[in-house]
Order: structure tokens, then sequence, then C-alpha cells
């Protein structure tokens, strides 16, 4: 078994104020995973987060195989460098309750003002929560664009000056490792995190180009750019290490020598 999420933790959390749906799907998928995670013989785990959860489960053997950097982000031309005063900070992806940009990027802009600018890629259910509250707070210096292909996708992570990542203050998500985090490696930008547990730690030990805050914690991501003097820095042994080629064939022999 592959194991890229705890489908029972995230119910609990994401449906916390909704018992009616929380207590009956929490009951029903804990027992589908008990049956399945106790009859494995070899289960991968995604991000080693999860370790503490399946410790339950003694019989399978584990590995801690990671998400990685698909094909198309590596050898990525290098860009010419920005030369604006605005700094433009991107984000790419779902924009759902578990990301809760809602919760940071309206007032983060705020607070930031002019000098810096949002640009926030994808769709999601939060989407429409997110444009409702930068137009409560009258704020300009933020852009919600649709989502787009891979390679125009690459052009704008190339014109920019930070690669932004956020999830919501939920318990299960500090067991989580974001896939996103490989993605935005590849191109040696700093990297904006506002994540807790698990990923916070990923990111201490394998990254040096980023800002780490607790998440929804507005405050310290301001002040922690403010001061930032980083810069584009090459992450080359952290992409050699998680090019998710390396990664599945190393998965691929694993799998291979099960019996």
């Amino acid at each position: 078994m592959d194991i890229r999420d705890i489908f029972v933790d995230t119910i609990k959390d994401v449906f916390r104020g909704r018992k009616m749906i929380q207590i009956p799907a929490g009951i029903c998928f804990k027992w589908i995973e008990r049956y399945t995670f106790s009859k494995a013989k070899h289960i991968n785990l995604v991000s080693e987060g999860f370790k503490a959860y399946f410790s339950k489960y003694d019989k399978p053997v584990y590995s801690y195989f990671t998400n990685g950097i698909d094909d198309i982000f590596l050898n990525i031309p290098k860009p010419t460098k920005r030369d604006s005063k605005v700094k433009v900070i991107t984000y790419a992806g779902n924009i759902g309750s578990g990301q809760g940009l809602e919760k940071v990027v309206p007032m983060a802009a705020q607070k930031l003002g002019n000098p810096y600018f949002f640009r926030i890629i994808g769709d999601g259910g939060i989407k429409k929560l997110l444009k409702d509250k930068v137009e409560e707070l009258g704020v300009h210096n933020v852009e919600l664009l649709d989502p787009v292909s891979r390679d125009k996708l690459i052009e704008y992570y190339n014109d920019s000056d930070f690669l932004f990542l956020h999830l919501n203050d939920l318990e299960a998500f500090k067991k989580v490792l974001p896939s996103k985090l490989f993605e935005y490696a590849a191109f040696g930008k700093p990297i904006i995190a506002g994540v807790g547990g698990y990923a916070s730690q990923f990111i201490r030990e394998n990254l040096d180009n980023y800002i780490l805050f607790a998440p929804t914690d507005v405050e310290s991501m301001v002040t922690q750019l403010l001061k930032f003097e980083g810069c584009d820095k090459d992450q080359g042994n952290f992409v050699r290490k998680f090019a998710r080629k390396n990664i599945m064939e190393e998965m691929a022999r694993s799998i291979l020598e099960c019996r």
C-alpha cells in the first residue's frame, strides 16, 4: 500500500463542526482502514509524520518514499533577474479549506501594502470566500487567476520573488508533507511556508532559503518577510535527492523485493 494521506484523520478535522457527517463517516472509514492496513505486507508512507499514527499496525514493513519533483520542473532555464521594486509572491494549487488562504493572504497583503503583490493561481471551494475577504479589506495587491497550463505556470514561477505555501491550522495537517514544496524547490526561489508539525521539520532539515511561520500567523509572516535578505538560490542537492524519477526507481525496487 502507498499512503498519501490519512483519510480518517482528515475527516475528523475537516468535518469537526458537522457531527452528522463526521461520526458515521469516521466509524465506517475507520473500520475499512483497520481491515486494510492490518492485512498489508508493506506500507509506504509519503510523510514520516504519519509514522506515529501507523505504529499500532505492526505487521507491515514500512518505507518512506516521499513525493518528488516532476521531470518538467527539472533543468528549467534560469530566468532573467527580475528588476522591479514590487515583490511578487505566487501561490499555485488548490484553494480549499485545507489551504486556509483566506485566513492569511488578504490580511498579509493589507499589512505589506503595494511593495508586495500576491498572485494566487488555482481553483477550489474557498476561492469565493478568499475573493470576498480581499474585497472586504479593500486590498488591491492580490490577483486571483484560474488554473493554467504547466508551461504557463513555469513562467509565473520564474516571474516571482517568493513562492507561497500554507496549510490550515488543523491537527491532521501537522503530519502531512505537501507535494507543492518539492515543485517550488526546483525553482530556487525563497519559499514562504505557513506550516507546522512534520512539514516544518522537513523544511528546516532539507532547505535553506525560506521563511517559516505557524499556520494563520500573519504577524510572524509579515515581520519575517520585511526583514528577509535572501535571494534566489540553487537547491541542486535537494532537486537531485527528490527527483520523482529517482524516488520511483527506488520504490519500484522495494516492491519487487516484496515476497
